[in-house]
């Protein structure tokens, strides 16, 4: 007798939609219409969840990359403004979203990981910045997974960006083909501002996975001042409607940020 084991696409399992937002670095300095148009999408679209990759903000306020005694940490902003700048961009989505109440999440960055090193540096102001910062998320609805965590959804992983069996974070021009070759079920990630999806063979009843680099969220054609003579880098702008039935992603509608400013600017 032959049995035929099924992909896990195929078990009825209903779709889950997700309006995914890969890393949008929002600063005091930028506007806020690019939060309001995901919304919108969101609520056009009907998702059933918000996932935010992370680095959702800058938080440049505590950047360890640039002393304070020089002229740049000098200029620096100051943390509150950071955090009524992220509050801004939170109730811009929710603004976009209008009725519509999709579940939000996100998974925590390495520029949101800024805020708990320097807690972790100086004791004396332990818990104070990262409440700030958890409280700005959870007025709006927000959950979240810590720095390396991965949320599930729908048996997908959501995670700013893997790590690797050293500790560190998979990089490089070949990455989504190390994280595929080591990974048990599809995965979207961030950090590298990168849109690639890698799919991998794989033995089982799914018979692949799905890596998805979701790009970046910032406005288009921004590239960070460290990228210093950033023109080649790649960064693709925009933010993903994915579709995702039996632990798999199985649809990916890519909308580039000037799509969006077309639809809702």
């Amino acid at each position: 007798i032959k049995v035929r084991v099924p992909a896990a696409s195929q078990y009825g399992n209903p779709v889950i939609r997700i309006l995914a937002i890969g890393d949008a670095h929002d600063d005091s300095e930028t506007p806020k219409d690019r939060f309001r148009w995901m919304g919108k999408l969101a609520a056009d679209r009907g998702v059933d969840w918000i996932v935010d990759i992370g680095d959702f903000s800058t938080f440049d306020s505590l950047n360890a990359h640039i002393p304070n005694e020089t002229l740049a940490g000098k200029s620096k902003s100051p943390f509150t403004r950071d955090i009524q700048s992220r509050i801004e961009a939170r109730g811009a989505i929710q603004e976009g979203l209008g009725s519509h109440k999709p579940k939000k999440r996100q998974t925590r960055g390495n520029h949101e990981r800024r805020v708990h090193i320097y807690e972790d540096q100086r004791p004396e102001v332990a818990g104070m910045l990262v409440s700030e910062m958890n409280q700005a998320d959870a007025d709006f609805g927000w959950e979240w997974a810590d720095y390396g965590e991965f949320i599930f959804i729908g048996g997908v992983g959501f995670i700013h960006c893997p790590i690797n069996r050293l500790n560190k974070t998979f990089g490089g021009e070949n990455s989504p083909v190390q994280i595929g070759n080591r990974a048990v079920f599809d995965i979207a990630f961030g950090h590298d501002h990168l849109f690639r999806m890698h799919r991998v063979a794989k033995i089982g009843p799914s018979k692949h996975i799905t890596i998805l680099g979701l790009g970046c969220a910032l406005p288009h054609g921004r590239v960070e001042s460290y990228m210093l003579h950033g023109a080649t880098t790649g960064w693709w702008f925009g933010c993903h409607v994915i579709s995702i039935q039996g632990g798999q992603i199985i649809g990916n509608e890519a909308v580039s940020m000037l799509d969006l400013e077309r639809m809702y600017g």
